[in-house]
């Protein structure tokens, strides 16, 4: 079962907050549940629209979210240390010392020049 089977999300449907399916129950509200220690059945018990496989796709919904987020902060950390390598590198040929951050971050084949550090 996919999540994108059960899951959607409409603009005019609570605000365009992520729902179960022809419902207007919320993914966060069944997330909420979870994390509050409420058990499956006593959210069944309380939103009789849902069944097992709404409650399942909510939270492969959260998971997925979470990867997506991990990926997005390794990119971001990815081209930090890419433009932070650039500005080493730069220095580097302009004949100027590094900071030791740089210096961690720069390829050992970038420091097989003479390496002058900074230390601030």
């Amino acid at each position: 079962m996919k999540w994108q089977e059960r899951i959607t999300s409409d603009p005019s449907i609570c605000h365009g907050k992520t729902c179960i399916k022809g419902t207007r129950i919320m993914v966060s509200v069944i997330l909420d549940n979870l994390a509050a220690g409420i058990s499956n059945e006593e959210i069944l018990q309380s939103y009789p629209s849902l069944n097992q496989l709404d409650i399942q796709a909510a939270i492969s919904y959260a998971e997925a979210l979470d990867l997506l987020n991990k990926r997005y902060q390794y990119q971001k950390w990815s081209e930090e240390i890419g433009q932070k390598i650039d500005i080493a590198a730069q220095q580097l040929d302009r004949g100027e010392g590094i900071d030791s951050e740089s210096a961690i971050a720069l390829p050992r084949r970038k420091l097989q020049k003479t390496v002058k550090f900074k230390f601030s």
